[in-house]
């Protein structure tokens, strides 16, 4: 597979011929867990570039694709620093764009580097790593973040105490982003499976007239915006606005 070299470096063009020729690889859930097997994604499934820092970031598509052309939109207008709640791909993403303009990056997880553990250390000093449960980064956390995303424990209980907590302190026209938000009856959705029931919670927040919410279903991805309380036509989500 043929890709554009420009910008860079031998090491990095030996990392991604190794990659795009099948000699590494990242193993991540399927796009239909129905099965239950873990598979090993393509080349061709992949995105990549060179960040900031000049370091290679390998990411597969779909709602990282999303992710990454959203988050530099919002940090352009939006002060604050970045909140991830579960650690993994999602940090290199998170983390590129919080270097390009100079916030922080707040990741939280039981484990350094999520489930995979893709890393072992912070990826910078931009980036800070809380290792333990949610609850108890939140205790201490007294910011106003401009993007959040949230990607934990897949309870209902656990994902409202969390989705409640960033909307309150979320910058206005900020972004949540919410992962793996299939409801039940949609092939991807397995009891078995870590998504469990937090689907309810996207339900909840679609009755909310304060945000806008809006879900691609073959990611799962569930996107958050807050409204600006000083534009009313915005305010009210179309239920009862202000013409």
């Amino acid at each position: 597979m043929e890709y554009n070299r420009t910008g860079i470096s031998e090491q990095q063009q030996e990392l991604l011929d190794r990659f795009f020729n099948y000699e590494i690889g990242v193993t991540i859930f399927p796009r239909d867990s129905s099965d239950g097997k873990f598979v090993k994604y393509q080349p061709e499934d992949y995105l990549y570039r060179v960040n900031s820092l000049g370091k290679i970031v390998i990411t597969s598509r779909g709602q990282w694709a999303i992710m990454d052309a959203l988050v530099p939109i919002i940090l352009k207008y939006v002060n604050g620093p970045i909140i991830e709640i579960g650690m993994g791909e999602s940090s290199q993403v998170l983390h590129t764009h919080a270097i390009d303009v100079g916030v922080k990056l707040y990741s939280c997880d039981i484990q350094m580097g999520g489930w995979h553990r893709l890393f072992d250390e912070p990826l910078s000093d931009n980036h800070v790593c809380f290792i333990g449960r949610s609850e108890d980064f939140i205790k201490d956390f007294n910011e106003n973040p401009s993007v959040v995303f949230i990607d934990g424990e897949h309870t209902y209980e656990t994902a409202k105490m969390e989705v409640d907590f960033f909307l309150g302190c979320l910058t206005t026209n900020g972004v949540m982003f919410l992962d793996d938000m299939f409801h039940k009856t949609l092939h991807h959705y397995d009891a078995e499976e870590p998504m469990g029931d937090i689907w309810k919670n996207r339900q909840e927040l679609e009755l909310n007239p304060d945000i806008d919410v809006m879900s691609w279903p073959y990611t799962g991805l569930t996107v958050v915006m807050k409204h600006d309380k000083a534009r009313p036509y915005w305010r009210a989500n179309g239920r009862n606005a202000v013409s």
